[in-house]
């Protein structure tokens, strides 16, 4: 919401206290894209119990007030000095036998079946401590925390990346070539936060993410391997694709029944005006955790 003229710090006070429908606090978010006053200054969100701001990565190109005012130093980031490591999945043990499977029920896919050559464990201790408190407080939230495993599949090149700090909704700006964090890996949003000085051009929609700015999860794997995973070949020439299977903690569901059609929809609640065919139903909040797990390679 844009007011069309400001208020006063009484008036600030006023709105914050009133509820609505006399049950639900309503949340003022004074949003002050470009105010010099915050110039300098880190992000409050970032010392939260999330300690995450979602305009860490925006600059509001297209929508003003994704943009955050406030700095998003990497070191107040909670995987900050973070890392991670491999443990190999040995063949014909439980959950090998269960990622196999899963890989199976997945089909048809389109180019034949996939054969599954191996299966790491990640190991990222700051990624697991999050993870945790998330679903603890979802299970004292709710009295429960309703989990499923599903698959993320993303560009071979920024794994390490997503498997130090997790998985991130993407920014609204391109990547630089000269950046040396996101350039050169065939990429159409930065890795970086909107404090970098290489990736400044904004990002303009291609079709690109059918359902706006957000982390892409798969129930079957036949349509991260059709659709988001980087292919590349080896002396053999065959295709090896890497996806991650991920535990994800789901929140309140909305279900759609299309894609998006303009750009300029990708931006706002509503958005889901613009979706193809079916109208959206269960409106609600929607929302996931995820823990990188495990990386299947198939080919």
């Amino acid at each position: 919401m844009l007011l069309q003229e400001p208020i006063s710090k009484t008036q600030f006070q006023e709105l914050s206290r009133r509820t609505y429908h006399g049950q639900f606090t309503i949340s003022v978010d004074d949003q002050q894209p470009c105010n010099p006053r915050c110039v300098g200054k880190n992000c409050p969100r970032l010392a939260g119990p999330s300690r995450y701001c979602r305009g860490w990565n925006i600059r509001g190109h297209n929508a003003w007030q994704w943009g955050c005012p406030f700095d998003h130093p990497l070191h107040l980031r909670p995987t900050h000095g973070a890392s991670f490591a491999l443990d190999d999945i040995q063949p014909r043990t439980a959950k090998y036998d269960e990622i196999q499977t899963a890989l199976q029920q997945s089909g048809p896919f389109h180019d034949g079946m996939p054969r599954l050559l191996s299966v790491r464990r990640v190991v990222n201790r700051a990624l697991e401590e999050m993870y945790e408190k998330r679903r603890s407080f979802l299970a004292d939230k709710h009295g429960f925390a309703l989990e499923k495993e599903l698959w993320h599949g993303t560009n071979c090149k920024v794994l390490p990346e997503l498997l130090t700090h997790g998985l991130q909704p993407p920014s609204d700006t391109e990547p630089s070539d000269t950046c040396p964090v996101s350039g050169g890996k065939n990429l159409c949003t930065t890795l970086c936060g909107n404090g970098c000085k290489h990736c400044t051009k904004p990002h303009m929609w291609h079709r690109c993410h059918m359902y706006g700015y957000g982390v892409y999860l798969a129930d079957f794997a036949q349509k991260v391997i059709v659709t988001f995973v980087n292919q590349r070949c080896n002396k053999l020439r065959r295709h090896f694709k890497s996806m991650v299977w991920v535990p994800a903690l789901q929140g309140s569901m909305v279900q759609t029944g299309g894609r998006l059609l303009l750009m300029k929809v990708m931006f706002g609640d509503w958005q889901v005006a613009a979706l193809q065919g079916k109208r959206m139903r269960d409106i609600g909040g929607i929302g996931a955790v995820v823990r990188q797990d495990l990386i299947p390679k198939v080919v």
